[in-house]
């Protein structure tokens, strides 16, 4: 699934470049899509570091400018959130 693969690849990014926090995100913004029955834009976000979470999101469209702007801002306010929880509670990468 998305999820698996961009948990994933975040994780081993982040162990190979050495960092303390890696976003990945795979999906499809639109218009046009490579499997029938899909008429908008979805991601899966995933944020590797201290703290870890993803989500996968589903757009109400298949407008790819709106849905690559949807994605960056929803992927850099997950980021937001695990560097904020990392920094309340001291948690450390592994």
């Amino acid at each position: 699934s998305k999820q698996t693969w961009t948990q994933g690849l975040a994780r081993a990014k982040r162990v190979e470049v050495g960092c303390t926090w890696c976003l990945s995100e795979s999906g499809a913004c639109g218009p046009t899509f490579n499997y029938d029955g899909i008429t908008a834009g979805f991601t899966a976000i995933f944020v590797s570091g201290p703290v870890e979470k993803g989500i996968l999101l589903r757009a109400a469209s298949s407008d790819r400018e709106a849905n690559m702007r949807l994605f960056a801002a929803t992927a850099l306010k997950l980021l937001a959130e695990c560097v904020a929880e990392a920094a309340a509670t001291g948690a450390k990468a592994q």
